[in-house]
């Protein structure tokens, strides 16, 4: 917190921030990309298929290649947890 003023005042002094400004607010972007990686404005995402597609073949969670590629059906809708989103591996 203390790092991030600093820099604050360093660059801004007593005036508004300008969008240009934002070049050189280094610790100001990282702190705002990273709150906003922990808590994330829309938690959760909806999306519909718009066509059938597959999905490539990933892993399993114990790490194992999976057997089967995943088939999307036109018309499924999806739920994104974007809170798990930014913290699974």
């Amino acid at each position: 917190q203390a790092k991030m003023q600093a820099e604050i005042d360093q660059v801004l002094g007593d005036r508004l921030p300008t969008y240009d400004d934002m070049k050189s607010l280094k610790q100001v972007r990282l702190v705002l990309t990273e709150s906003l990686r922990l808590f994330p404005a829309p938690p959760l995402l909806l999306r519909r298929a718009l066509e059938p597609d597959v999905l490539p073949k990933a892993r399993n969670f114990d790490g194992s290649p999976q057997e089967e590629q995943v088939r999307i059906i036109k018309g499924s809708d999806f739920f994104l947890s974007m809170w798990n989103l930014h913290r699974s591996p």
